[in-house]
């Protein structure tokens, strides 16, 4: 897969055979930065120049970039759809809001099947599913996790998941 930003070409090498498509590895220009996912479709680890890991909260929204040291490169905290709320440190990462890619030049988070626009707090398309009768908000093609995104993610962009978020001790 390929992306040009400002006649910049990123080419993307995918895991095809994860859960859902993962991205491996990104290069552009001569910079390749190259990723490491759990079981599922959480990144867990990005090195370009050095390992830094990627500490999810109970969502797997990425909140903290560390490097192998354990030094904080970068904290963040999201509104519920997703947009940046604050971040502090120079590091940056492709993973943010629930662990999914997001795209900083067009403000978008990628959810494989298709992009969500954190500030709308809905996708750019309509989903293909048709939604079903006992859970209204389902019927809805355009909103995010049948809008409960405290409770609920969506990595497929099709189809929302109840995750059980522990409180804070």
């Amino acid at each position: 897969m390929r992306q040009v930003n400002n006649t910049v070409p990123t080419t993307y090498t995918l895991d095809l055979a994860a859960p859902l498509p993962v991205v491996l590895q990104t290069l552009t220009g001569s910079a390749s930065t190259q990723y490491v996912f759990g079981m599922s479709t959480r990144p867990l680890a990005e090195y370009d120049s050095a390992w830094e890991y990627l500490l999810p909260d109970g969502l797997g929204s990425v909140r903290q970039l560390v490097d192998a040291s354990g030094n904080v490169k970068l904290t963040e905290s999201y509104e519920p759809y997703g947009s940046v709320l604050t971040s502090q440190g120079s590091a940056t990462s492709a993973f943010g809001f629930t662990g999914e890619q997001s795209d900083s030049y067009i403000e978008l988070v990628f959810l494989q099947a298709r992009y969500m626009q954190p500030a709308l707090g809905m996708f750019l398309s309509r989903d293909p599913w048709s939604g079903d009768e006992l859970r209204p908000g389902s019927m809805n093609g355009w909103n995010n996790v049948e809008n409960n995104p405290i409770n609920q993610v969506d990595p497929s962009g099709k189809s929302p998941i109840i995750c059980l978020v522990l409180p804070a001790l």
